[in-house]
């Protein structure tokens, strides 16, 4: 068994929640996106949560085979997780620049 440093686990919190997030942004997308294809409701969210949770990477066949609002609504999942990455940098870089105290350096001495 091996041991994660702190960074470590911190990376595989981070990855999970924004795994969670784009399987609920997509899961919500394609709902809405079922509805608007004449499911009912509660078909809708049955379906949603089918293709929300499939893996893509087993089946052969062509990306052209997956309805188009499904790859719109993928997009617009990634969108918000891509969008969640880039508020958690910035409130990453104002954290370093606010925390870390800038230190001048004197003058090296020569060591002869």
């Amino acid at each position: 068994m091996t041991t994660l440093s702190i960074g470590g686990q911190v990376w595989c919190i981070g990855l999970a929640v924004l795994g969670t997030i784009l399987v609920s942004v997509l899961k919500s997308q394609l709902v809405t996106s079922f509805m608007a294809q004449g499911l009912p409701s509660a078909q809708a969210h049955y379906e949603a949560s089918l293709v929300s949770q499939q893996s893509g990477g087993s089946r052969q066949g062509a990306a052209s085979a997956i309805p188009h609002f499904v790859q719109l609504d993928f997009a617009d999942a990634t969108r918000t997780v891509l969008f969640v990455m880039a508020a958690v940098m910035g409130l990453a870089c104002l954290v370093a620049l606010s925390g870390l105290r800038r230190t001048s350096a004197g003058p090296v001495a020569d060591p002869a």
